[in-house]
């Protein structure tokens, strides 16, 4: 028994060895059979019920693992980002015309249509949709809210700021804004930074201290900034630029594509209002600044030269679109077409019945035909800029009227303007509040303006260049004042302003439209174009007055007559000693009016001198001859010239004239004549004139010489004689600049013939002045005249005056209504 359970526990141990070892080892997989029915399933070696004691001798069979779940579907690719960009709605939200007959759509219509028609499109507007317009102004304060309203039903998601609406009612815009932000539309300038009088504007706007505006759309999140440039700013009237500042472009785009991106902006959209006479230079430079794949998807620009559509900047790939004035256009960023025209739909009703709503509140409230502003028939633009200048003329009282052609707006369907004036249309063409300002300038600056290029950015009323520059048909003159109307911008500066040396005050308390519709609402028959006061049919007259004074000493000390001869013999030394005090004085009024001239001068001239000779043997010591008087002459001149040809007149055509001439003295010669008397002359003579050029006149009459008025009986002309007279003259004028100094210049020459066939008598009279201005009124003056005569039976007697000396001189005009 022992034995025999020693020799079974042997066993156990070797069956658990085998196995262990069966279990290191592998095996192949064992594939079973399956139990027929009725059938029992053998028993193997090993396992009975004495193998099953140790649960290690146990084969547990896994089943293998589930194949995976296949991997999602990827998912859809975003669609491609259109944005629709629009341009040019500038307050244009209704029909501007009232009445029967089928209004032209407004451009809101017209934008909203097209918006319509590009479903998944990304609705932005590139600036001025409120814009300066007298129409955004009357909406916004009757309907802010309706018309926040339409402009979300259009599908404008983001507006940028303009110029125009920098320009435009601060207060207007603000409310107009704020409404639009309520609707979730807000206004956009990223390079904007407020202060004091314009943080208004950034209170209503997302301006450079902002957040940048992020749009959710189907292709991304869309950053939209908007960028004006800060040369606009100098174009803007004082009270609306005062507290606005405006980043430098080349900072602010590359700052805020930086920015928009770190916010979480997938494409990123630029809209940018460029400096004027400089978009298409501007909009390359700033877009090809940027690294490839570092710029803004696409670079929108308002006002590039026609024709452009969209081009790609060298070196970084930026995609510069050009907007479409008064639509929409429509951009694919990386397609093979980025921007074509949108299409044509039909706009939402909710705008179709806002802009029926506000025409009809505006035609009942500013449709009214104004009494007097009744047309004979329809008128353009300029036309209507004409009467517009022509009207502040005369009420101003001005000679001149200047605006900028900015000023007078060309909204879609308002010129021609037919039938009649209302307080609508003034406001639609004039839409810029602003005050009158009556100033005056010189000939010299007015001249320069109208001849500059700028000058054709203006509308200018009362000035010509053809044939020579004309202020109301008269050759201008550079020392004289003009009055000019305009408005303060212009005044201060703007668009360039006029010129230096302005001055002037505010007229009145009314802005210049009130002015004009006043004047509109007073009732006249007629044609109105020509209703205005037009100075160029009144008398002008010009008053000028100067006076001319020249000394001269000379003083000779140690050189005295010593046995028999002076000390010196050299001409500076032993010439006589001497003082002289000249004036020369000079008061001119002369009347210029369509159908005559008058023009009067009197003159007076007088001298003293006094003089010591040089010492002589026969005179060692010479006295002085103490002063006296070596010229006395007064003379008058007045000319007086009819104008029969007014509408077209050359140099040959003579007019008809009368020239009268006086000459006399004030206390006769410095020796008595034999036998003494008073000198007076006088002259009549009527003859033609020939107007040769601008400023010089040929003058040839015939009439009465009276040499000696007051003259005896024995003197031989006591007696009138008939005599021929012939005038050249040239008015004084600029000659040509040193510098910024006018040289100016003038001469009269007259021959007289006295007595023909019989004595012939002979009389010529010159005077010339060359004058180069100091500083006003003082100018240095250098004169010259000659009196020449000759009788039948003796020779010439010429005797010459030769003057240097300081002028003073003063004009002054005024003009006639």
């Amino acid at each position: 028994m022992q034995r025999s359970a020693r020799w079974a526990l042997c066993g156990v141990v070797a069956g658990l060895m085998s196995a262990t070892q069966a279990a290191a080892q592998p095996r192949p997989p064992v594939r079973p059979t399956p139990a027929r029915p009725g059938a029992t399933q053998p028993a193997r070696p090993g396992t009975g019920p004495a193998a099953q004691v140790t649960p290690a001798a146990q084969v547990v069979e896994t089943p293998p693992p589930p194949p995976p779940p296949p991997p999602p579907p990827p998912p859809p690719p975003p669609p491609p980002l259109r944005v629709a960009v629009t341009a040019g709605v500038n307050g244009q939200f209704t029909p501007l015309t009232c009445g029967g007959g089928d209004a032209t759509a407004p451009v809101l219509t017209t934008v909203a249509s097209q918006l319509a028609a590009e479903p998944n499109t990304l609705g932005i507007d590139a600036g001025d949709l409120l814009g300066a317009a007298a129409v955004s102004r009357f909406v916004v304060e009757h309907d802010a809210a309706g018309l926040a309203a339409a402009v979300h039903a259009a599908g404008l998601r983001a507006l940028a700021v303009g110029h125009r609406d920098l320009s435009s009612d601060r207060a207007a815009f603000v409310a107009g804004s704020r409404a639009l932000n309520d609707r979730g539309v807000p206004h956009v300038l990223s390079n904007l930074h407020c202060e004091g009088a314009g943080a208004s504007l950034c209170s209503v706007v997302r301006d450079a201290g902002d957040a940048p505006v992020i749009l959710d759309h189907p292709s991304g999140r869309v950053a939209v900034v908007a960028l004006v440039s800060p040369e606009t700013l100098s174009g803007i009237a004082p009270d609306r630029r005062a507290g606005l500042t405006l980043d430098p472009l080349a900072d602010a785009l590359p700052r805020e594509v930086r920015r928009a991106r770190a916010a979480g902006a997938t494409r990123v959209v630029v809209t940018l209002d460029p400096t004027y006479h400089h978009e298409l230079d501007e909009a390359l430079s700033l877009g090809g600044a940027f690294e490839p794949g570092e710029g803004p998807d696409v670079l929108v620009v308002q006002d590039l030269p026609s024709g452009i559509t969209s081009m790609e900047a060298s070196r970084s790939g930026v995609q510069v679109v050009s907007t479409r004035w008064g639509g929409a256009v429509v951009l694919e960023p990386g397609a093979a077409r980025v921007a074509r025209p949108a299409r044509s739909g039909d706009a939402p009703e909710a705008v179709t019945q806002f802009v029926t709503g506000a025409r009809q509140w505006l035609c009942d409230t500013y449709g009214r035909p104004l009494a007097g502003g009744r047309l004979e028939s329809g008128i353009d633009r300029d036309q209507f800029a004409g009467l517009y200048l022509d009207v502040l003329r005369d009420r101003a009282e001005a000679e001149v009227a200047i605006i900028n052609r900015s000023a007078v707006r060309n909204p879609s369907g308002l010129f021609p303007i037919s039938g009649g004036i209302t307080p609508l249309t003034v406001a639609a063409a004039l839409p810029f509040a602003d005050e009158v300002r009556r100033i005056t300038v010189t000939g010299a600056v007015l001249k320069a303006f109208a001849t500059a290029s700028r000058a054709s950015g203006f509308y200018l009323r009362g000035v010509t260049t053809e044939g020579g520059v004309k202020v109301n048909g008269r050759p201008i003159d550079d020392a004289q004042q003009y009055t000019v109307v305009t408005t303060g911008f212009i005044a201060e500066g703007g668009d360039g302003g006029i010129g230096a040396q302005v001055s002037g005050a505010r007229f009145g308390t009314s802005t210049p439209q009130e002015v004009f519709t006043a004047w509109l609402d007073q009732p006249r028959s007629g044609n109105i174009l020509t209703a205005p006061n037009n100075p160029a049919e009144h008398t002008r007259w010009v008053f000028r007055a100067n006076a001319d004074l020249a000394f001269s000493s000379t003083t000779i000390n140690g050189n005295p007559l010593s046995a028999g001869a002076l000390r010196f013999d050299d001409p500076q030394l032993s010439r006589a000693q001497s003082i002289n005090l000249r004036f020369d004085g000079a008061v001119r009024f002369d009347a210029d009016h369509p159908v005559y001239t008058w023009d009067n001068e009197v003159r007076l001239r007088y001298g003293r001198a006094s003089q010591i000779a040089s010492p002589s043997v026969d005179v060692p010591n010479p006295p002085s001859t103490g002063f006296i008087e070596n010229l006395d002459l007064v003379t008058y001149n007045t000319a007086a010239t009819l104008r029969w040809f007014r509408n077209h007149r050359e140099w040959y055509m003579p007019l008809p004239t009368f020239l009268g001439y006086v000459e006399t003295e004030l206390n006769g010669p410095p020796t008595p004549r034999q036998p003494d008397f008073h000198h007076v002359l006088v002259r009549p003579t009527v003859g033609f004139r020939f107007e040769l050029l601008e400023r010089m006149t040929l003058n040839i009459t015939g009439g009465l010489n009276w040499a000696e008025v007051l003259g005896p009986q024995d003197v031989a002309a006591n007696k009138p004689q008939f005599a021929i007279v012939t005038t050249l003259q040239a008015r004084t004028g600029t000659l040509f600049t040193i510098g910024t100094r006018a040289l100016e210049g003038g001469f009269s020459i007259d021959y007289t013939l006295a007595d023909p066939g019989n004595l012939n008598g002979q009389t010529f009279r010159g005077s010339g002045r060359l004058s180069l201005p100091l500083f006003r009124p003082l100018a240095l003056t250098l004169g010259y005249d000659i009196f020449a005569r000759r009788d039948e039976n003796r020779d010439w007697g010429v005797g010459h005056d030769t003057t240097i000396g300081l002028r003073y001189s003063f004009t002054s005009a005024f003009q006639t209504f």
